[in-house]
């Protein structure tokens, strides 16, 4: 038995716009169980020219774990929003009681941009 306190809003991607980008439509929000929540920018080393000076990028990194109840219908590729960021999930386990009942949906999402 789970506990959700975070609400998050669930984003569905419908259909793309004239540049290829996807175009999200809310599909409600729901009440999460939050396990690690990082948000956070790494510095990645890029390589800008080739004079081979050693420029810096900041890139987002998100490392999202939350519980779902069973009934909160999740697929891969869904993009939830947390907290203000967007992040997609990437995998979905069910995770069961002792006794054989889905109790919970553990969900792991990464940095959306």
């Amino acid at each position: 038995m789970i506990y959700p306190t975070l609400w998050v809003e669930l984003l569905d991607r419908t259909a793309h716009d004239r540049f290829g980008q996807p175009l999200l439509v809310s599909k409600g929000r729901f009440k999460v169980c939050p396990v690690k929540l990082i948000f956070g920018e790494d510095s990645t080393t890029v390589r800008t020219d080739s004079s081979g000076s050693h420029g810096s990028a900041q890139e987002t990194v998100a490392d999202i774990v939350v519980l779902a109840r069973p009934n909160q219908k999740l697929d891969s590729g869904d993009v939830l929003v947390i907290q203000g960021n967007k992040v997609i999930i990437r995998k979905i386990d069910p995770r069961y009681t002792v006794t054989g009942k889905h109790d919970h949906n553990e969900v792991h999402c990464e940095g959306w941009v």
